[in-house]
Formats: structure tokens, sequence, C-alpha cells
């Protein structure tokens, strides 16, 4: 996976939720890992993954940056450049005009684009497709809508009429409250560490521990994936520090 060069002009994130959720996006096998196990699988089966280019770039909003973290992928499908926004949320607010924050990115996407110096030629005078996944690290299962146009308000029958003038779009939802441990998708890699964030957030780290720990740092070293080690070490130390260590 590439890197873009270009300039990020946000402040490195101190979260230990956003250090882990950025060394995932940052690895090109778990990131190809989780986007292929979490997006439509049409899309999917289309997309170059060699292709894929990690964009040193950030949408999301000031006063949301403690709470929230994303990256912003490139991969050709069919030739043509795609867009990739994750974005995790680890708020306890209920969110209900999430569809509404999600346009907003969508529009910083295009204008970003269009002022990159990389453009590629084909985009002249046309934006490329975004897909957006929203992984929910809540501590509740997600309740609100996923499509923008359920946050229109409609008159009375005129919902076909006027449909037609609203944006339409929708986002792939990752609700980790409302998976099961055993149901969370994805090679080992993947499926512990999206297990280890979906523990800390239900307060069943010391369980996660016992099960998954050794198992994914052997796993990790015999990877060469030593970086991963510290950063998982330091986000238990950081959500969690009343573990019992002891057997």
């Amino acid at each position: 996976m590439e890197n873009s060069d270009e300039q990020n002009p946000r402040e490195p994130i101190n979260s230990p939720h956003d250090k882990l959720f950025k060394q995932i996006v940052a690895d090109p096998d778990m990131v190809v890992e989780l986007l292929q196990n979490y997006l439509p699988s049409q899309f999917v089966a289309t997309a170059d993954w060699s292709s894929l280019t990690l964009q040193n770039a950030s949408f999301i909003d000031e006063h949301l940056s403690s709470s929230h973290a994303d990256a912003l992928l490139t991969v050709r499908c069919a030739g043509t450049p795609v867009h990739i926004f994750i974005l995790i949320e680890h708020t306890s607010t209920f969110m209900p005009m999430k569809p509404l924050d999600m346009l907003g990115y969508q529009v910083n996407i295009w204008k970003w684009e269009r002022n990159s110096p990389n453009r590629p030629a084909e985009l002249h005078n046309k934006v490329s497709p975004i897909v957006t996944l929203l992984v929910h690290q809540g501590p509740t299962r997600w309740a609100g809508p996923v499509q923008f146009h359920e946050l229109v308000a409609f008159p009375n029958g005129e919902r076909e009429d006027l449909g037609s003038f609203q944006p339409y779009f929708q986002f792939q939802l990752l609700d980790l409250a409302a998976t099961k441990p055993e149901d969370v998708r994805g090679p080992m890699f993947v499926s512990s560490l999206l297990r280890l964030m979906k523990a800390a957030r239900e307060g069943t780290l010391e369980n996660w521990i016992k099960q998954e720990i050794v198992t994914l740092i052997d796993r990790l070293s015999a990877e060469g994936k030593l970086g991963f080690i510290n950063v998982v070490g330091m986000y238990i130390v950081s959500v969690e520090s009343r573990i019992d260590f002891c057997p």
C-alpha cells in the first residue's frame, strides 16, 4: 500500500483509540482485511487492492476530534479511482444527524480532491465516488439512520416528487456494540483487534486479555509487526488501569 506524500495540517492524535485505529489503517495487510470484510462484496470483488493508497488527509471537525478519527484511502476500480472514507467514533452521545455529518465529509473530500496537485487527469470536471465505512465503538448499539433520506422531513405524499432534489446516499456501518465477539469477521489480526476495541468499550478487557493476547502477540511477532505490540500494550494500559494480571 502506498502513502500519499501530501501534507496533513492536523496535529498528531493522542487518544489511545485513535492511535490503534491509525496503526490498523497504516498497515497494508490489516486495512485490506478490514475493508474486504466490511465493505459491499461486489465492490470488494472488482477493486484492485494492490493500488490501495493511504491519503495524508483528515476531514473530521475540530470539535469532534476527541471522539472521532478518520482515514481516507484511494483504490482503483475498473481503472477509476474510488475513495474509501473510514470514520471511527467512540462517543457516548447519540448522534441521529450522522448522515448530515457524512455529507459534509464527502463534500470536503471532493473539495480536497479538486485542489490536489495529484488529481488524476480522468477526473477533469468530475469527482471520484466515495464509499464510507463508519466503525461504531459506542457503549450501546447504533440506533440512528444510515441513509441521508431518512433525515429529510418530506411533506405527506411529496417524498417521490421532492426526493430527487435531495442527496441520496448511505454509509456502511460496522457496529461493534451490536456484534457478538464470535461474529466479528476477518482474519485473526483484524478480528482480534476489533474485539479488543469492543472489549475496551464494554469493560470486558480482562476477558479479552486472558483469551487472546498471547496468541495475538505471538502472531504479530512472527509477522514482524513489532510496532503493533507496543501500540496494543499502550492501548490496554491507557483504557484500563485496574486489571488483575495475576493468574
